[in-house]
């Protein structure tokens, strides 16, 4: 079982069943705030997800689905995020330091004051 919780208070957010996040269905999740760091979220759908100021750091978000999600000030530093897709996604001062956005899809994405240093995007 994994708990996703908050990265401050400690909060249960959501419970899952399982071992991994992958191909989890959380489709307009609230998790602002929270630790998923150095998790296995591969095609993980979080489309229009509340993800403002949560902690991905290191997570695998390859083929993930992002769409729409609130990513502001969101920390994504050294993830894997290859073909994921944040189309329309907002996300003011996002951390992608680092990160693997290779074939990643920012169609219509909103990003301003996001850090992209080191990041690889080809």
């Amino acid at each position: 079982m994994i708990e996703i919780r908050h990265k401050e208070s400690g909060e249960v957010l959501r419970t899952f069943n399982g071992e991994t996040l992958a191909g989890e269905f959380m489709e307009g999740a609230k998790l602002a705030g929270a630790d998923l760091s150095k998790r296995d979220m591969t095609n993980v759908d979080l489309q229009r997800a509340d993800l403002r100021d949560a902690d991905l750091t290191g997570s695998n978000l390859k083929g993930a689905l992002l769409t729409g999600a609130l990513v502001r000030g969101a920390n994504f530093d050294g993830a894997n995020m290859e073909k994921c897709d944040l189309t329309d996604s907002f996300g003011v001062g996002a951390g992608f330091h680092g990160a693997n956005l290779n074939g990643a899809n920012f169609r219509y994405a909103k990003l301003s004051e996001a850090d992209f240093s080191e990041a690889s995007l080809v």
